[in-house]
């Protein structure tokens, strides 16, 4: 029996069965997939702050060309990865900060009305705890995800059933419903054969990044390393990108700033001078000076790297030290 899925107000369990569009005299393999699908109305169902995902499963695979529906449990679990890692990228590339789950409903491409009932029993709390781990968790394991369809009587009508199980940071989430269609709602091969899809909205809200400015001192603790050789711009702006300077910059960075940015990238060498703190201290402090040209080999003792992020405004001159003479 599926869960209790309250996810805005009240829960709306259904007191009877949705009844069942057939479609009849329809051959599935002629491009009809999309007879009751209008893909231009969920598109205007978006505004700024909104987006809206389709979580979807290739149901076409259950059966054969006369629409003979395997009954079994199916192994989804790589469609599941595939949707957490498209709506970990929106997050990456809109910088979100906080969703709120505005709806979920499902839907087969070939029925015509969404399933809006949840499962009985399944706390609220559990399945937004769930959603929001697909978007925010840094350790997320995707264990499984199960499609069950059983024939229910001897007029050609089946149960459908998804379910997921994942570990994210830490919580584990086993057999949770993944579909809105109520426990005693039942479809035919047609329907089933036709694609399934999970519509997921959510409202979002995003970070405003902001990584403008550049240290006054050296606090970042980075040393080049000595290679036998004076380093050239480019070289430290590879090192930068490729090495494991990236990441002890973007974790100096964030610490400096307090936020969580994902990535970050060098884009130049800046000289380093000493200058008079004329805020403050009103006492000598490092600054940018000009940019070194591509071909002069660095011996200053200390130099600028210029740090920009796809996920923040501004450029971070960050203060390091050459190598050591």
């Amino acid at each position: 029996m599926k869960k209790l899925l309250a996810i805005l107000g009240p829960a709306i369990i259904a007191a009877s069965s949705a009844s069942i569009v057939n479609i009849k005299n329809i051959n599935p393999y002629q491009n009809n997939e999309e007879l009751f699908y209008n893909e231009e109305e969920e598109e205007q169902d978006q505004n700024e702050n909104t987006h809206f995902f389709r979580a979807e499963i290739d149901s076409t695979k259950y059966g054969d060309e006369t629409e003979q529906l395997y009954t079994s449990i199916w192994d989804e679990t790589e469609a599941l990865k595939q949707f957490v890692h498209k709506v970990q990228q929106f997050r990456i590339e809109n910088n979100v900060k906080s969703i709120k789950l505005k709806e979920f409903k499902s839907k087969f491409y070939r029925t015509a009305f969404y399933g809006n009932n949840f499962a009985i029993g399944q706390d609220k709390d559990t399945y937004i705890n769930l959603i929001e781990g697909f978007f925010f968790g840094k350790e997320i394991e995707i264990l499984s995800q199960k499609v069950e369809i059983e024939k229910v009587d001897g007029y050609g009508n089946y149960s459908w059933a998804v379910t997921v199980s994942a570990i994210i940071d830490g919580t584990h989430y086993s057999n949770v419903s993944f579909d809105t269609y109520h426990s005693k709602q039942y479809f035919n091969a047609h329907q089933i054969l036709g694609k399934f899809y999970n519509y997921i909205k959510v409202e979002y809200e995003t970070h405003y990044n902001k990584i403008e400015g550049y240290d006054s001192e050296f606090n970042s603790n980075i040393f080049l390393k000595n290679l036998g050789f004076y380093w050239y711009p480019q070289q430290i702006v590879d090192s930068f990108n490729k090495w494991d300077y990236n990441k002890i910059a973007l974790d100096y960075v964030n610490s400096v700033f307090k936020q969580d940015l994902p990535q970050i990238k060098a884009i130049g060498v800046t000289k380093a001078k000493t200058i008079i703190d004329k805020v403050t201290t009103f006492k000598p402090i490092m600054g940018p000076s000009g940019n070194y040209s591509d071909n002069t080999q660095i011996i200053d003792n200390f130099i600028y790297v210029r740090l920009e992020s796809d996920s923040a405004e501004g450029t971070y001159y960050l203060l390091i030290h050459n190598i050591h003479h």
